[in-house]
């Protein structure tokens, strides 16, 4: 999976938007967080995605936030990175795999400072927005000429307004699979992150065939092929550039041969 980087141009009303979402999912994080410590303490155990899912789905942070954001402040195992500017985020599973992570190693002796729990977010502060996105949303973008509206409930669409941003025409072509909004500076400014698949590498199949290209005087070159030894190419040098071009996509371990004889012009 690959990322791009974006700033956000905003309006006023449009960063005013972001900025209240981005704090609602702050509260959904502290909300999943405090639910998973609460039963650790009374369980000594794990809550895992699903149960938390069932105590927090009634909080009001949930219904205030899209379905799809809440739940992926709660369930993504992952750690979230998406620049250098932005810090890496552990999300609530992911914040006690690892203490129940680093419970096992001192328990075995392979770590020896003290295990703390999870700390909450700042009560005033901000946390991301990870979006998920499906191939048939994405497809109908170019009819929409290619601007993404941030998905919103009803209740706060209706108090804060839509927020829209146009896709990078790089991205086009693409398959996002999730765009991510990243709060900057007490969420003054905003970043959007481009999730995407990478593009399989075309293989080449490796054979024992070689150009070698020998450059010559006056803008001329000899090129000997190792599939017919006899055969002598004498090109132009603007001819030579195209080939040289293809020749370089084609086959990537080509190398200029050094030891071909030039031919006079």
């Amino acid at each position: 999976m690959l990322t791009q980087v974006n700033n956000l141009r905003l309006d006023r009303q449009q960063i005013l938007a972001l900025r209240q979402m981005c704090h609602l999912s702050k509260n959904m994080f502290n909300v999943g967080l405090y639910n998973v410590r609460q039963y650790f303490f009374q369980e000594r155990k794990h809550l895992r995605y699903e149960g938390n899912y069932h105590h927090s789905k009634e909080n009001e942070n949930y219904k205030l936030l899209p379905t799809d954001i809440a739940q992926q402040t709660l369930k993504i195992t992952g750690r979230i990175k998406c620049s250098r500017r932005f810090r890496t985020q552990p999300l609530v599973d992911r914040s006690f795999k690892s203490f129940f992570g680093l419970l096992k190693l001192n328990k075995s002796g392979g770590y020896q400072e003290k295990v703390r729990l999870p700390n909450y977010l700042p009560k005033n502060g901000h946390f991301l927005l990870v979006i998920p996105v499906r191939k048939r949303d994405w497809e109908k973008l170019p009819g929409k000429n290619w601007l993404f509206t941030v998905p919103m409930s009803r209740q706060f669409k209706k108090e804060y307004g839509a927020v829209q941003f146009t896709v990078p025409e790089r991205l086009r072509s693409k398959t996002v699979k999730e765009i991510r909004i990243l709060p900057k500076y007490k969420a003054k400014y905003f970043d959007v992150c481009y999730c995407y698949e990478d593009e399989p590498e075309t293989k080449v199949e490796k054979t024992r065939e070689i150009l070698g290209i020998d450059l010559g005087l006056d803008n001329f070159a000899t090129c000997v092929t190792t599939t017919r030894i006899e055969s002598h190419l004498l090109l132009t040098a603007k001819l030579l550039n195209l080939i040289i071009i293809f020749t370089i996509s084609a086959t990537p371990n080509f190398i200029p041969s050094k030891t071909c004889k030039a031919s006079k012009p």
